[in-house]
């Protein structure tokens, strides 16, 4: 049992936990859902042009609440990264092979409680799937009345400690680097540079006046400078910020830290209420004072190196 996280990060007051109680319908929550077949209990003769068939049909004798009650909200897909798995994706959608299903994220967490606990009831009660090293559990959160993101704000605010709490393994995975980390590393570069643009007018300047450069520069390098989206890199992060780094409508994050053997109902639905904790600071003015001084400490890390 995970440690709870409004008592994991000692920043939070009673009043975040009070607040979270609140936004109950301020986010939209989509899932992207892997399985894995259980090798030790069977096995599937499966054949290229059968495969997603038969993987398919198991799934719903595997899954009878869940299938059924969510049958209009998700759709099913095959991932490479999972070859003899499944996804199930309520969030986005391949409408040439299943047209009936609607583009319909969550609209409360509550909703998308609701959906993850009838899934692991059924989880629970069927030996033909596992999650294991090669699974994941995406969650995209986004806000709705399409607010001003600040991208920066859920790089600074965002604990990689806590969001792998439990998944400690997941930290070495090629799929869920740190972005923090990542953006880390090109400050150095950029600070021991004396004659790079960016440092001359940017980092060189008094952090403390100059906040809106610093945000400025730091998107420009997640879009330009860093590899991290023009290259198709942003899917290797944690913190995936490509939608609303690119997108001008429906803006979502992906959180992609949930995964391996050690999934649980409980640790899932406490770090859906983390990550949408996150969205909110990402989409409001709330607790701007503590990342501006997490902002400063953390450029003062890159230009020392540390």
């Amino acid at each position: 049992m995970i440690t709870n996280y409004y008592n994991y990060i000692n920043e939070y007051k009673r009043e975040d936990r009070l607040l979270l109680e609140e936004l109950n319908d301020y986010f939209t929550i989509g899932f992207e859902i892997e399985i894995d077949r259980d090798f030790t209990n069977e096995s599937w003769p499966l054949y290229p042009s059968r495969k997603n068939t038969v993987l398919f049909n198991r799934y719903k004798k595997s899954f009878p609440v869940f299938s059924e009650k969510y049958k209009d909200r998700i759709s099913l897909h095959y991932d490479e990264t999972v070859p003899q798995g499944i996804e199930i994706v309520n969030s986005t959608f391949d409408k040439d092979t299943y047209p009936d299903t609607q583009h319909r994220p969550f609209e409360t967490v509550t909703e998308a409680e609701e959906f993850l606990r009838t899934f692991f009831t059924d989880f629970r009660n069927q030996n033909n799937w596992i999650f294991n090293k090669k699974t994941s559990i995406h969650v995209n959160i986004g806000a709705k009345n399409n607010p001003r993101w600040n991208a920066i704000k859920g790089i600074i605010m965002l604990s990689d400690d806590y969001a792998f709490k439990g998944l400690e393994d997941r930290k070495t995975s090629h799929y869920c680097k740190s972005l923090k980390t990542k953006l880390h590393d090109f400050l150095v570069k950029y600070f021991k540079n004396p004659t790079h643009y960016w440092r001359k007018q940017v980092l060189l300047e008094p952090f403390e006046t100059n906040i809106d450069k610093i945000e400025n520069g730091i998107t420009e390098i997640l879009l330009r400078r860093g590899n991290i989206v023009n290259k198709g890199l942003d899917r290797t992060h944690g913190l995936n910020l490509s939608n609303i780094l690119t997108e001008e409508d429906n803006k979502y994050v992906e959180f992609r830290h949930i995964g391996g053997p050690n999934v649980t109902e409980e640790m899932i639905l406490e770090k859906i209420k983390y990550f949408c904790y996150v969205v909110y600071l990402m989409t409001s003015d709330y607790r701007n004072k503590d990342y501006t001084r997490k902002l400063f400490s953390f450029m003062n890390k890159c230009r020392n190196d540390n």
